[in-house]
């Protein structure tokens, strides 16, 4: 008898199972198709990805090794290299060759400004292209602009190396008091690196002496 009732539970268990396929197997095989669509994209992607980023290390190492040295390289063979961070940190490396030279200043300020506003450049390499034009710019309060607004972000690995520029520049323009509160800005920020800290207390002890002097010989006048 047991046998009977076992065999009645699977013939009506092999019914609901045709039952649900005949009701919802187009949309079971679209969703693996789609699937099998989607792994197979992403396994492409991956393919082409690993492929770019070899061509484009190729491309840069052919770059840097020039016998014809670093201010041969044209904008337009850095531009051509595909992956946005290798063609970020060509131009960063390119342009670090050439700023010392006074007679390649500008086209390492060409190569900065290339990787600052290249909106697909990743942010960390764009915050090292925009602290390099700081350095470089003319206009004090353009170079003092584009440092806040590293050390405004907080996500930013270079947001205390931008702080301690900007007090950097404040005190060579003799605002030391200015200079100071960024500097306490970063000695009450947490998370920076030791030698971060220890810098900053450092520059806060000398310019509490240069303001103090200025202090004493605007009384003294």
């Amino acid at each position: 008898m047991a046998d009977i009732f076992a065999e009645v539970d699977e013939a009506m268990r092999q019914e609901r199972i045709m039952k649900f396929w005949k009701d919802n197997g187009t949309y079971i095989i679209a969703l693996v198709a789609a699937v099998i669509v989607i792994t197979g994209s992403v396994s492409f992607y991956r393919d082409w990805q690993a492929g770019v980023n070899q061509d484009s290390t190729t491309q840069a190492i052919a770059l840097l090794d020039r016998e014809d040295g670093a201010s041969a390289v044209t904008l337009e063979e850095i531009q051509a290299i595909q992956s946005d961070s290798i063609r970020a940190l060509t131009a960063l490396n390119i342009a670090g060759q050439l700023v010392g030279d006074d007679g390649q200043r500008e086209k390492a300020i060409s190569l900065y400004t290339l990787v600052a506003q290249d909106k697909s450049t990743p942010e960390t390499l764009k915050h090292i292209a925009q602290s390099a034009l700081a350095k470089l710019e003319d206009d004090q309060d353009a170079a003092l602009a584009t440092l806040r607004t590293i050390a405004d972000d907080t996500n930013s690995p270079l947001r205390a190396y931008a702080m301690l520029e900007h007090a950097a520049l404040k005190a060579a323009d003799q605002d030391y008091s200015a200079a100071i509160t960024i500097l306490d800005e970063i000695i009450a920020a947490p998370g920076f690196p030791s030698s971060i800290y220890t810098r900053a207390n450092a520059l806060k002890h000398v310019y509490s002496i240069q303001n103090t002097a200025n202090n004493d010989n605007d009384t003294a006048e």
